[in-house]
């Protein structure tokens, strides 16, 4: 039996967490600490499609990473379409756990994937767009990032819209690069600068990148000779902060993500010696310079404190599991499984035949300051305040318990596994 964690309690009777031990076996830059910050964040953004942002965000991993070997590179994007999978995937087939139930479990740790390049990455998910019913604060993934403890960089690619998703990205970062391609996108990009200012923050924290630029562009009656002089010329007037690169309009990085292998291909290693080469370096450069000089962005002061969680057995066989009167959990998300050697949950239950718990069954999730419970797809799926959460459909979205608690049983209506969850603010 396996409960609690160790590195929160200090009792040299708990045993490892799912979570530290697959950090242990997959050496992951994932630290299991404190809620801290120990990465920085840049975010590439823009309110308007067709600018390059996915392009910029995955190939800028992996410049980073090349830059400085030492430094972990972790990338992922809020959009609904897996382009961060087709640059960094070894395999077709998806992991087991994506970007949508690592952010509602409220942690990337185990989602983490080791990736091409050297790039670790979180797999996509075309359900994605359920978060912005399920979020209502800009500082979630903020404290999604805190919790993970990643060490090293994080690249979040963003949307194209500047909705609920993409201002918790815009929050948690360090450096928000705004992409701009036209007069179009630029008006779009004062979003992004009138959203720090309500934030109180300062006009630094984001940056803007002029990409897709059609040098042949020329104006013969104007001020400004070419379509490159001519955004300068506005972005200046604005006195928005400017990245001095650029990256041009180039058929070379059609070729890298169109092609019978249906992969992205990095401009790193398949376009050296080019324009776009020399661009995308100068630009690592510049971001990698740029979040030296910056210091960490604050804590926000919407972020909620996370709640004291209890677990107490109701029956003889749910006290069994836990030898103690009340289980305090301390870390999030904690979850619950059937005692099995090939699988390490934070809780697990020594069921016997004919089984009610599943070997993976739920996890009690912090979001926002509220507490529920995700079905992991259990055969017999559970109980939470009566709530039948049936396995096979129960990923549709979390339960959250009333403010002070409630009940969760773990199988059928019959079960002995009862249990109250308490919740002390």
């Amino acid at each position: 039996m396996r409960y609690g964690n160790p590195r929160l309690d200090g009792s040299a009777g708990y045993a490892l967490s799912r979570i530290y031990d697959r950090l242990r076996k997959a050496v992951s830059p994932i630290a299991a600490g404190e809620p801290q910050r120990p990465c920085r964040v840049v975010t590439v953004t823009s309110n308007k499609g067709g600018v390059g942002k996915t392009t910029i965000a995955t190939n800028l991993a992996i410049y980073l990473r090349a830059l400085r070997e030492d430094e972990p590179v972790l990338v992922f994007g809020l959009d609904d379409q897996p382009l961060v999978d087709r640059m960094f995937a070894f395999e077709p087939a998806p992991p087991k756990e994506d970007l949508l139930g690592a952010l509602r479990a409220g942690s990337l740790s185990s989602a983490v994937n080791l990736g091409q390049y050297g790039v670790h990455y979180v797999a996509s998910s075309a359900e994605i767009a359920e978060l912005k019913r399920e979020i209502d604060r800009p500082s979630h993934l903020q404290e999604v990032l805190a919790r993970s403890g990643w060490r090293g960089t994080v690249i979040i690619d963003t949307k194209s819209d500047l909705e609920i998703l993409t201002r918790n990205a815009i929050a948690a970062s360090d450096l928000a690069i705004v992409v701009v391609s036209d007069q179009a996108s630029l008006a779009e990009a004062r979003k992004v600068f009138e959203l720090l200012d309500a934030w109180g923050l300062p006009r630094t924290r984001a940056r803007i990148l002029l990409s897709m630029v059609d040098l042949r562009i020329k104006y013969r009656e104007a001020e400004a000779q070419d379509v490159l002089s001519l955004l300068l010329s506005e972005i200046r007037a604005l006195e928005y902060p400017l990245f001095e690169t650029f990256v041009s309009r180039s058929p070379k990085i059609e070729a890298l993500y169109t092609n019978p292998e249906g992969r992205a291909h990095s401009i790193l290693h398949q376009a050296p010696g080019s324009l776009i080469h020399e661009q995308m370096r100068h630009l690592a450069d510049d971001v990698a310079r740029t979040l030296s000089q910056l210091p960490p962005p604050p804590v926000r002061a919407d972020a909620a404190p996370a709640p004291a969680v209890w677990l107490r057995g109701l029956t003889l066989q749910a006290r069994a599991a836990i030898p103690v009167e009340r289980l305090r959990i301390d870390a999030f998300p904690f979850r619950i499984g059937r005692l099995d050697p090939d699988v390490r949950n934070d809780l697990e239950i020594p069921d016997e035949l004919p089984w009610q718990v599943s070997r993976r069954h739920v996890e009690i999730v912090e979001r926002d300051g509220r507490i529920g419970v995700l079905d992991l797809g259990s055969r017999l799926g559970c109980l939470v305040d009566g709530r039948r959460l049936p396995g096979p459909d129960a990923r549709q979205g979390l339960v959250f318990f009333p403010a002070s608690g409630g009940t969760l049983v773990l199988g059928g209506e019959g079960s002995p596994y009862r249990y109250e969850v308490v919740i002390e603010r």
